[in-house]
């Protein structure tokens, strides 16, 4: 890496990637954009199966959103959500599940960052909040799809027309979160969530990312891709993984997963 703004630690079966700007509150900057798309770009393409947890350094924040101070520059003119959007398009795309786990602040593209995410956990402290309407700037179409799968049409637009903060009861009545936990509970939370998703079989895990993130865009399935995901599930069902699970739930033992 390219600096220390990314911390990466692997353990059997979980990677935890920490955004490690804490004088920033975890705000994003180019670098660390570029940190994070290159490091997933890597785990994508490795031999190891990892399910991630992506998280910020400290309880105070998980990621702030962009660096103003980084925006604020007088040869900042145009918007600089390029590479941002590449960064979630690759979290979206990594094969396996990504678990956003959310300490204090996820505001902005903080939060866009989230959203991108499989599945959100947030400490009963968190706060949330997309103030693009405050700050005079229009969120991507894109981005703005990813909120209207997860939350509605309606829940969005109160959410970018107040551009209000809002705390993780109201964020997980609106669906912006899966589950909220005390701070306390939440690294072993997630972490016991992580362990239990990674104790699964690996084809499958892949296949249904892959084909839930199809079905969330508007369209319908092309005959191709019909065909593509029924050969996806054949595959899977031939797979020395599947027959693995029959045998280990006769053998009443958990099963032992290769990835083929």
């Amino acid at each position: 890496m390219s600096s220390q703004m990314l911390l990466v630690e692997r353990q059997e079966g979980v990677c935890t990637l920490t955004l490690n700007r804490p004088q920033r509150r975890n705000a994003l900057c180019p670098e660390l954009i570029d940190d994070l798309s290159q490091q997933l770009s890597s785990l994508a393409e490795g031999t190891e199966r990892y399910v991630l947890v992506l998280r910020g350094i400290g309880e105070q924040a998980f990621c702030s959103g962009h660096d103003l101070g980084e925006l604020v520059r007088s040869d900042v003119d145009t918007p600089p959500e390029e590479p941002l959007l590449q960064l979630y398009q690759s979290i979206r795309s990594y094969p396996y599940p990504v678990i956003a786990m959310i300490h204090g602040y996820a505001i902005g593209g903080g939060l866009g960052l989230a959203m991108a995410c499989d599945l959100r956990i947030s400490a009963d402290t968190g706060k949330f909040g997309m103030p693009q309407t405050r700050l005079g700037v229009i969120y991507p179409p894109i981005g703005l799809r990813d909120f209207i799968n997860a939350i509605g049409l309606a829940n969005t637009r109160h959410l970018f027309f107040t551009g209000r903060l809002i705390n993780a009861q109201e964020a997980q009545r609106f669906g912006l979160v899966n589950e909220v936990v005390p701070a306390a509970d939440l690294h072993d939370h997630v972490y016991a969530l992580a362990d239990t998703i990674a104790s699964n079989a690996p084809l499958a895990l892949k296949g249904t990312k892959t084909i839930l993130n199809r079905l969330a865009l508007p369209t319908e399935l092309t005959p191709a891709e019909e065909e593509t995901f029924a050969a996806m599930r054949l595959h899977s069902f031939r797979s020395r993984d599947r027959l693995e699970a029959m045998v280990a739930f006769k053998e009443h033992r958990s099963p032992i997963f290769s990835g083929e």
